[in-house]
């Protein structure tokens, strides 16, 4: 945690952290997990440095040794008998709720690296008995949904003085309504993410480019969004609310709006691109397009798109240093991947459709310089690499990202 508290420092407008320091610190957590696991060979600790050590790995952009720690922590857990709840018997009711918690993170995290990296998940359904957070949801909705839940936020990292009590870690609230309904929503993403690598992204996937496969996972994305608390759901313009900006909670239930609207649009996104992308068209070849029934598609994938690259440019207006941005960051890479991937023909597309799909990349390109001004890596790579972003509004032939 302090090497991941110092990478970000110093990839911050902070200016306080040290390159140095962090892998130093990474490597000081090596060498404690090495002796302590000769002494203790499988327990939960290690499956929570194990995780940490994943975040980290995303952090610095290691791709290769993320996917590594996440296959590692999911080793150590299958050995240490998280996956069973039965095993943790005599467990408090605190360190029940934080093993549960953690298996469920380990879960989500599996299916990330899963689709993101393509590579197959290791937790499949049927190897596991942890109840999810569907219960706790019925329960709170049937007695006084209003008990704060708090969250420790530390903030102002290049604040010199310590003595100022605005400067000292704050608490903020949200109630349990809005928590288990939050993680409850992370289990449901979690089981969709695995059934579109089973039908889309597998070698042999059966329904690799089924439309109805693809309606039926977006029908449950849309259920799922609708099942969640309606005071985490993404306004498609927010104002700012100007007596809570700067406020703990607001900040906390803004990043978890966008959470939730950008792990719904990204899973859509991706899905609906397979049905254009499998047919395996000719691009060149525009007479296709008047036969083809990936018209439709192309257009709710642009849409998808654009909407996304939309609520990070109002997020980034509310919410002037966002916690998220290396998140936010892969999110604008890959709607503006989208939108200049996607077939971009004049048969399909008007003038004032195509000025619409270019202002929406460069508004795409300004997030990102944005956040390459505060120092995220990978905000500055993609950044950088912007003249490969081949606009023209006019174009007769599909355009497409250079490697």
């Amino acid at each position: 945690m302090l090497a991941i508290a110092e990478h970000s420092a110093f990839n911050s407008l902070a200016k306080t952290g040290n390159r140095l320091c962090d892998r130093g610190w990474f490597m000081e957590s090596k060498r404690i997990m090495t002796e302590h696991y000769r002494r203790r060979p499988a327990n939960f600790d290690l499956v929570r440095l194990r995780l940490v050590e994943s975040f980290y790995m995303i952090a610095i952009e290691r791709v290769d040794r993320f996917s590594a720690a996440v296959i590692d922590a999911v080793n150590e857990a299958l050995t240490a008998g998280l996956n069973n709840q039965k095993t943790w018997a005599g467990c408090s009711a605190d360190s029940y709720s934080s093993d549960r918690a953690l298996w469920w993170v380990l879960y989500l995290m599996d299916r990330q690296a899963a689709q993101r990296y393509g590579r197959s998940y290791l937790i499949h359904d049927t190897d596991f008995m942890v109840d999810d957070f569907s219960e706790e949801c019925r329960q709170v909705l049937s007695t006084d949904r209003s008990v704060p839940i708090p969250f420790l936020v530390c903030e102002s990292l290049d604040r010199t003085s310590s003595s100022n009590a605005e400067n000292q870690p704050q608490h903020a609230y949200i109630n349990q309504y809005e928590w288990f309904s939050y993680l409850q929503f992370l289990v449901t993403i979690g089981r969709l993410t695995a059934r579109s690598c089973d039908s889309f992204y597998c070698l042999r996937s059966p329904k690799a480019g089924d439309h109805e496969e693809t309606t039926i996972i977006d029908a449950l994305l849309l259920r799922a969004s609708n099942a969640i608390c309606p005071t985490l759901a993404w306004q498609s313009d927010p104002a700012p609310d100007l007596s809570a900006i700067g406020q703990p909670a607001s900040k906390q239930l803004t990043d978890l709006r966008l959470l939730v609207y950008l792990r719904i649009n990204n899973l859509r996104l991706s899905i609906r691109r397979h049905l254009w992308k499998d047919r395996k068209l000719d691009l060149t070849d525009t007479s296709q397009y008047h036969r083809s029934e990936s018209i439709p598609e192309v257009y709710i994938c642009r849409h998808i798109a654009s909407d996304i690259i939309t609520a990070l440019v109002d997020y980034k207006r509310i919410q002037p240093r966002p916690l998220m941005t290396l998140f936010s960051a892969i999110s604008i890479i890959e709607c503006i991947y989208n939108l200049v991937a996607l077939p971009k023909v004049s048969s399909m597309m008007n003038e004032n459709q195509c000025e619409l799909v270019t202002e929406k990349v460069k508004k795409g390109v300004q997030c990102l310089e944005k956040l390459a001004y505060g120092r995220d890596t990978v905000a500055q790579t993609a950044y950088h690499r912007k003249q490969l972003f081949h606009l023209e509004s006019q174009a007769e032939r599909p355009i497409y990202l250079q490697p």
